[in-house]
């Protein structure tokens, strides 16, 4: 993915719609999908991080957005089923 295709994806990324982040079930993984458009830029807002670096952390880690994150040295979220 090119910058241009970051900063203009094939669907409008509105404010609104970029801080929802994708549901799974339960606390069933979240896996990244950096071929789809507005993927990259959501993870790449919401972690804030370049492209590249995105890029490498997937290439060395999967898609797997918890694997990610604990790559990238982001604290762990709490479970929505936590109390």
């Amino acid at each position: 993915m090119t910058a241009a295709e970051l900063t203009t994806p094939a669907v409008a990324i509105t404010p609104d719609r970029a801080a929802r982040a994708p549901k799974g079930r339960n606390d069933s993984p979240i896996f990244l999908d950096l071929s789809l458009p507005g993927t990259a830029l959501y993870w790449t807002t919401r972690w804030g991080v370049t492209l590249e670096v995105l890029q490498q952390a997937v290439a060395i880690v999967g898609s797997n957005s918890a694997d990610v994150a604990a790559h990238l040295g982001l604290p762990k979220r709490k479970s929505a089923l936590a109390s």
